[in-house]
């Protein structure tokens, strides 16, 4: 399965970087090595779609805070 052009184990490393985890529990938890999640938040694709979660995150913050 792909979502925005990203691998499951990608997206799903994507939604945890954007909870806040660390990289190396990312890894940890995915059974991946560090370097694998390093080298992926430097591929322009993961990186956009980072940012979008970001600005859905925000946004979804922004809304409750407003409430």
């Amino acid at each position: 399965m792909e979502k925005n052009n990203l691998t499951a184990k990608q997206w799903l490393a994507l939604e945890l970087l954007v909870e806040g985890a660390q990289v190396k529990d990312v890894a940890a938890d995915l059974k991946l090595s560090r370097h694998t999640i390093s080298r992926w938040k430097r591929l322009p694709r993961f990186e956009e779609a980072m940012q979008r979660q970001y600005q859905r995150k925000k946004q979804a913050i922004s809304r409750r805070m407003l409430d």
